[in-house]
């Protein structure tokens, strides 16, 4: 089964494949992160197919460089919205999404100058700025919590 989960409010996405229940992968997941950890769908896939949608949505979000961190993707960002979106029908019609040629027309149509207005630009704009202080608040807390886990006992 390959499950969809997100952290916040979908300012964070992760992509995974279970053989457990999703519940059971949360709990694991969660333990090492300070913030709530939330399931939006799963879907019938295996683990090829979960190995080959991260490799296609990192090979798509760097060609728009698109900043990620690993297995968690910006959640707000245009191109993974749309790539949920279409993920939720099945794994197939999720990786077709990412072909280039239809991310490419999402994109321009998301970052043109024209036919977005002003706080549209602005928007794209601050999702970003928030994407990247949230990535750097995990790395941080990440940072913190391993250096407390190495430190010598009283």
């Amino acid at each position: 089964m390959i499950y969809v989960l997100s952290i916040g409010p979908g300012k964070l996405i992760k992509i995974g494949y279970t053989g457990k229940s999703v519940e059971e992968r949360i709990a694991q997941l969660q333990t090492g992160c300070p913030f709530p950890i939330t399931p939006l769908f799963t879907v019938d896939g295996n683990i090829y197919q979960e190995k080959e949608i991260h490799k296609s949505l990192k090979k798509a979000l760097n060609r728009w460089k698109v900043p990620q961190s690993g297995e968690w993707y910006p959640g707000k960002n245009h191109i993974v919205k749309e790539f949920l979106v279409n993920l939720a029908y099945g794994c197939e019609v999720g990786l077709a999404f990412l072909d280039e040629d239809a991310i490419g027309k999402i994109y321009r149509r998301c970052t043109t100058k024209q036919g977005l207005t002003r706080k549209q630009k602005q928007s794209l704009t601050d999702a970003r700025r928030e994407q990247r202080t949230l990535f750097y608040e995990l790395r941080t807390e990440y940072r913190k919590n391993k250096r407390l886990l190495h430190a010598p006992l009283p």
